[in-house]
């Protein structure tokens, strides 16, 4: 796995834009979307259950990684989508270090990851 971010030097950044994994299939994990704050959040997530045409996937949760608040939806055309806020950002003094890749998908508190969930994939 590869998750990578920009480098803007001492300008602080997401933790990460992009994150490639191998998987047997090509394709897109999921897509994000920042939001206001935890309360957009969870307004978010009551919305979204409340239209029965997505399916929850996982969250809300606090990633390990990242440190954010998220919320996982598949929609009617099978593609997910994560919601989030409040999350590290980080700049080269941080530089980059080598991690487990289970670290990635683990939460700090909240629904651990399924596995309908990590093996996602939309063509």
């Amino acid at each position: 796995s590869s998750f990578s971010r920009l480098d803007h030097g001492e300008g602080y950044v997401d933790h990460h834009v992009l994150l490639v994994r191998e998987h047997e299939r090509a394709g897109l994990h999921h897509i994000s979307f920042e939001v206001a704050d935890t309360d957009d959040l969870f307004m978010g997530h009551a919305h979204l259950r409340s239209l029965k045409r997505y399916e929850h996937m996982q969250g809300i949760s606090r990633v390990a990684i990242g440190g954010q608040m998220t919320d996982f939806w598949l929609d009617p055309w099978n593609r997910m989508h994560e919601h989030w806020s409040d999350i590290d950002r980080l700049n080269a003094a941080n530089g980059s270090r080598l991690i487990d890749a289970t670290t990635e998908v683990s939460g700090t508190w909240g629904e651990p990851g399924s596995q309908r969930f990590l093996q996602h994939c939309s063509p």
